[in-house]
């Protein structure tokens, strides 16, 4: 340890121990400032916002548990083996593939074996899949279903609920039940499959509610904590060592004061209340529901209590060790504060320590970056990185051909820490082994397969590449937020939106390419999700369409204020809470 942080050591040692003999040599004046009863009011007053506290950041954890669910099916529905098993299933005799789900339950067929090697990495999120036709006839499954037919021929007029909303809606999101087949407690989840635009099938998960419940069951630490999840009408869906067979059965557990019902507990969405457990307790009790109120299920709620005694009793201790400290001779307390003085250094170390560790990868992934933006004859450039806290895994880059090609990369790992650093750091290497191929598509692939061959337990990287030749602008995109193309002929801005699996995840995976021509006075933004899900003190998204509305009123404007308006528009949102993500923009302007 250098110097100035041992002296910054010695002053944190005098200062704990000052602060001891003060309180030991003046128990008067402490022993005045307070009362009991103002310190259990201001105690019932934190804990009971805590408890409301606790019970946001269970329902956020679960709110993104559920949508990473539907973004991992969503991905594989656009694997174009899906896509392909879904229309040849509509092109093939009914009978006959009735035949065959008799046999084995199209369970061994390829698109079954793709659906077992998906369902594999969803690190058991999903405990069947299966998937139909547009007739809703069964096509292939991981598990052999009960009917053969979910759709109107055997459910008529719409066929299965599942099936007819998927269809008409685009997907669909159940009510939790007991899945016999599966021995779980499920959601069903199903998304229409679309080519060209039309549906073609339907793919179906059953969800494992044991992910959420290890969520409820981690979050009730120690015996006073306690959390429940209940559904729409105030059913039971997970609680803290709840019994399997009394879930879905019973109501939560406290009787609430001021004649709280669940409709009152809905309609205010989160807040505090006061009320008794089944065991008589009087609890102190924290509520929130999902805050994706446009996201299925949009009547889930966590509810958050501790016993008031136990509450109580926590300050009755301080209380009581406060009064024992007042009275302990002036070498008992040197020998106590002396201690805890040591405890604080150690402690501030370990802060130290890391705290050097996190800048030092942080200076890593900032390495990784280029240092200058080029110079060049027909592109304007500007970028951008406000990294977050956390180190992240944004990542930004470029390439100048031998014929005058421009190639941009904009990536975001799907993951923090050192694994996304190490990621980080592969994608640069491949980019810049690879970035002189004019097929971004094909580039793509490799990178792909290169990555899942590493072994990053089950993370990827999120890409947009663009290739700038000429008039020519070459597209493609793997999993991460679209390119906005703003055109001075029509004077809009172009969302080009381009469906892909991020790489690494499927070595077979298929990516898109699509060409534009740009002419003088054209701009292109890339960017990482960071901005358009920066959040505000309301826990509320900025929104992709914040995005592009912000984008079109300085489009015009240089590459610089471009990113200048971008990321003002979302500190204005986030009004001071800081970003949970790195923000990464790159902004292209074509020379007049």
């Amino acid at each position: 340890m250098n110097t100035k942080s041992t002296d910054k050591m010695g002053n944190v040692r005098t200062t704990v121990i000052f602060i001891f003999l003060l309180v030991g040599l003046l128990p008067a004046l402490a022993a005045s400032g307070f009362s009991f009863y103002d310190s259990q009011k201001a105690l019932k007053q934190a804990i009971s916002s805590s408890q409301k506290d606790l019970a946001i950041e269970l329902m956020d954890k679960i709110d993104r548990e559920i949508e990473y669910a539907f973004l991992l099916l969503r991905n594989w529905i656009a694997v174009n083996e899906i896509v392909r098993a879904a229309v040849e299933g509509s092109d093939q005799d009914g009978q006959a593939l009735r035949e065959e789900w008799l046999e084995d339950g199209l369970t061994e067929n390829s698109t079954a074996a793709l659906l077992k090697k998906l369902q594999a990495t969803s690190q058991n999120r999903f405990k069947e899949v299966f998937m139909t036709d547009r007739r809703g006839y069964i096509v292939a499954a991981t598990n052999k279903t009960s009917d053969f037919d979910q759709g109107p021929q055997d459910d008529p007029p719409d066929g299965e609920l599942w099936w007819a909303a998927a269809i008409r809606q685009g997907e669909f999101c159940g009510r939790v039940s007991f899945d016999e087949s599966a021995g779980v407690f499920s959601l069903d989840i199903a998304l229409r499959i679309d080519s060209d635009g039309s549906p073609v099938g339907v793919l179906k998960a059953s969800y494992n509610m044991e992910h959420i419940l290890s969520l409820v069951n981690v979050a009730s630490r120690g015996d006073s904590m306690h959390y429940e999840l209940v559904n729409e009408e105030g059913v039971i869906i997970a609680a803290k060592e709840q019994s399997r067979d009394r879930l879905l059965q019973d109501s939560y557990s406290v009787d609430l004061d001021d004649d709280l019902k669940w409709d009152d507990l809905v309609a205010r969405q989160q807040g505090e209340a006061h009320g008794i457990n089944q065991g008589g307790q009087e609890v102190l009790v924290g509520y929130a529901m999902s805050r994706n109120r446009d996201f299925r299920p949009a009547t889930w709620m966590t509810l958050s209590y501790i016993p008031m005694e136990e509450a109580y009793e926590q300050a009755a201790e301080q209380f009581r060790g406060f009064a024992i400290i007042l009275f302990t001779t002036v070498a008992l307390i040197m020998l106590v504060s002396y201690t805890v003085a040591n405890k604080v250094i150690v402690e501030l170390g370990k802060k130290e320590r890391m705290e050097i560790e996190l800048e030092g990868a942080r200076k890593l992934q900032l390495s990784m970056l280029p240092r200058e933006v080029p110079v060049l004859p027909n592109v304007d450039i500007a970028w951008s990185m406000q990294t977050a806290t956390e180190v992240g895994g944004d990542y930004y880059d470029y390439a100048l051909g031998q014929d005058g090609t421009l190639t941009i990369a904009l990536g975001d790992a799907t993951g923090h820490g050192s694994e996304a650093g190490t990621l980080v750091s592969a994608t640069k290497s491949l980019f810049r082994t690879l970035s002189e191929q004019t097929d971004i598509a094909k580039i793509f692939t490799v990178m792909s397969r290169t990555l899942q061959d590493m072994n990053l337990q089950h993370i990827g990287m999120a890409l947009n590449m663009v290739k700038i030749k000429g008039d020519t602008m070459q597209v493609s995109s793997a999993g991460i937020p679209p390119v906005l193309h703003y055109s001075s002929v029509s004077r809009k801005v172009q969302e080009i939106l381009i469906e892909g699996i991020p790489l690494g995840f499927l070595a077979t995976a298929e990516y898109e390419e699509r060409i534009f021509e740009l002419v003088p006075g054209d701009a292109i933004v890339m960017m990482s999700d960071g901005l358009p899900e920066r959040v505000n003190t309301e826990y509320e998204e900025y929104g992709y369409p914040r995005v592009f509305a912000r984008f079109a009123e300085v489009a015009t404007e240089a590459p610089e204020t471009i990113i200048q308006h971008l990321l003002q528009g979302g500190a204005d949102w986030a009004e001071g809470r800081p970003q949970d993500d790195d923000i990464t923009l790159v902004v292209l302007k074509i020379k007049k």
